[in-house]
């Protein structure tokens, strides 16, 4: 006979044990965890290159040589008989002062030096006979170098009353009237040697090394409009500035083309070829506060390493270390990426 129920019973245990089977069987967490996304980017492959590129700078022209012309003597200035724009030779008189004083000082002193010369004459013809003694041939020895040595401080101030041009130029200042009383030490023009102009521009101290003194650049004046002149590098300064890392070069343009003038604004082109050097595109570099970086591609995943950069183009940057040929870096979809993120490399659009 059916007993109902030890058939309920039976089936509750049953039904207990099911439920309570299903609340113990937890999954792992690994076994929930989802397969990471790979992050798309665009990458590029570091190659070994030529680089050609263009580095413009502005400067303004100077004149290769400027002097500012001083009095060596005070008085009253006789002549002054250039103005701005007179060209003068090299020894020409700019300026002469008022010599009076001093012609009348250097003919006493001329005098003095005539009769102690005498008078040494006189003890030298005494002293063999020794009506004079060594003693007196000395201090009349003594007496004529002291004469002479006013004569020739006389004959120097005298030229000193004459100021001359140091080499051939145009004034550019005067700063004088004649009449006027000069003091000592006080400048009466400028004197600028136009035959050269020159311009002095700071450049980054890592183009320093790829360029040399004669190395020929382009210049243009803004003044003179589309035209492209010929200058040379004459000068690289020997220091860098630790606060912007530059360097100061001087480029000289001669001859000088008409209408160029000291104070124009000029455009500097320095025109540099590296061969064979490492390069990526420049969007593979990142920049923050810990210096450059790239994010290398090692076995589909990110790895960022950091680099020392060199010289850089509109599209290229050398790669100075920690970077191989054929290495292959990500050039696009830096947002998100984290070092180590697996991968998925994108054809770029």
């Amino acid at each position: 006979m059916f007993n109902h129920k030890l058939f309920g019973v039976l089936g509750f245990f049953l039904v207990f044990f099911s439920v309570l089977g299903g609340c113990d069987n937890t999954s792992t967490p690994s076994a929930n965890k989802k397969a990471a996304t790979p992050h798309k980017v665009e990458v590029a492959v570091a190659a070994i290159q030529d680089l050609q590129q263009d580095y413009r700078f502005t400067a303004s022209l100077e004149p290769e040589r400027l002097v500012k012309l001083f009095t060596q003597e005070e008085g009253l200035l006789k002549n002054l008989p250039y103005y701005p724009g007179d060209r003068v030779k090299s020894d020409d008189v700019i300026a002469v002062l008022d010599d009076t004083l001093i012609r009348t000082q250097l003919d006493k002193a001329r005098a003095s030096l005539s009769q102690v010369q005498v008078d040494l004459r006189r003890v030298e013809n005494l002293l063999p006979r020794k009506l004079a003694s060594e003693e007196e041939v000395a201090r009349s020895k003594t007496a004529v170098a002291l004469a002479r040595s006013d004569v020739k401080q006389y004959e120097t101030r005298l030229a000193h009353t004459r100021i001359r041009a140091p080499f051939d130029g145009v004034i550019s200042e005067r700063l004088a009237e004649s009449g006027d009383v000069i003091n000592l030490q006080q400048q009466v023009a400028t004197l600028e040697d136009d035959s050269a102009l020159k311009a002095v521009v700071n450049v980054s101290e890592l183009l320093l090394p790829q360029i040399k003194p004669a190395d020929k650049v382009k210049l243009s004046i803004d003044a003179l409009g589309s035209q492209v002149f010929t200058a040379s590098i004459t000068r690289i300064y020997p220091t860098i500035d630790s606060a912007t890392r530059q360097g100061r070069v001087e480029v000289s343009l001669s001859p000088v083309p008409p209408q160029a003038r000291p104070g124009q604004l000029c455009r500097i082109t320095f025109s540099i070829h590296a061969p064979q050097r490492l390069v990526v595109p420049n969007s593979a570099v990142r920049i923050d506060q810990r210096g450059d970086s790239v994010y290398r591609v090692s076995d589909n995943h990110a790895q960022q390493i950091k680099v020392d950069t060199g010289l850089q183009t509109d599209t290229s940057t050398e790669i100075l270390s920690d970077l191989s040929a054929g290495d292959t870096v990500i050039t696009r979809g830096f947002f998100g990426l984290k070092p180590d993120s697996p991968l998925q490399v994108i054809k770029p659009e």
